[in-house]
């Protein structure tokens, strides 16, 4: 497991400002839990874009790890602006 500044403990580094996290779900065993696609910025900006159960998935395939790097892509050349709009219209949903 690694950490990154204020972001918390993430599983995997799976490159293109794409992480893989667990998330326990209440009740449940690790075959129980689930795991979550972000797109990680350092300091500035993460982006849930993916979510699964493990036991559903055990993991994602290489051709959804390849759309989720253009994604992150897209993503993380949106403006401050183009953020706020986003959230604005319903696109998004800011967590804080």
């Amino acid at each position: 497991m690694r950490r990154i500044g204020n972001f918390g403990i993430f599983e995997a580094d799976l490159g293109g400002h794409i992480i893989k996290k667990r998330v326990r779900f209440e009740g449940k065993g690790k075959r129980g839990s689930g795991r979550t696609i972000i797109c990680f910025k350092k300091e500035q900006t993460a982006v849930f874009i993916h979510g699964f159960a493990k036991n559903e998935c055990s993991d994602i395939s290489d051709k959804e790890l390849k759309a989720f790097k253009i994604l992150a892509k897209v993503l993380l050349s949106l403006s401050d602006k183009e953020l706020d709009i986003a959230i604005q219209n319903g696109n998004f949903t800011e967590l804080k």
